[in-house]
């Protein structure tokens, strides 16, 4: 509780929290993008399909699948379902904060 009365402390609080907030996702996003790089390049020229995806990266299906279904649920990747076949892009999300996280990734090598 503030001991002046009022709410500055917790528009204070509220400031730090955001703080530590950004600084979470920025720190998540760096490791998402590290982790999988090759698809996100991958899907940054043109969206694939599944077969398509692991030719070009050199991976198996069931890795390719794997790692699909986390970046969709966590909304990096979209997934398009035409016929039997996903096509993958790059989220909205991640189109915004890739250049960002393309330089901090460079900057650490």
């Amino acid at each position: 509780k503030n001991p002046q009365g009022g709410r500055a402390g917790l528009y204070r609080a509220t400031g730090r929290l955001w703080a530590v907030l950004a600084s979470k996702a920025y720190t998540e996003a760096l490791h998402v993008f590290s982790k999988h790089e090759d698809i996100f390049y991958t899907l940054n020229i043109d969206p694939h399909n599944q077969s398509a995806l692991c030719e070009y990266i050199g991976a198996r299906q069931t890795t390719i699948s794997l790692q699909m279904k986390e970046l969709i649920n966590d909304g990096w990747i979209d997934g398009t379902r035409e016929g039997k076949e996903v096509w993958y892009s790059l989220s909205d999300r991640t189109r915004q904060v890739m250049p960002l996280i393309e330089n901090e990734l460079r900057g650490l090598g």
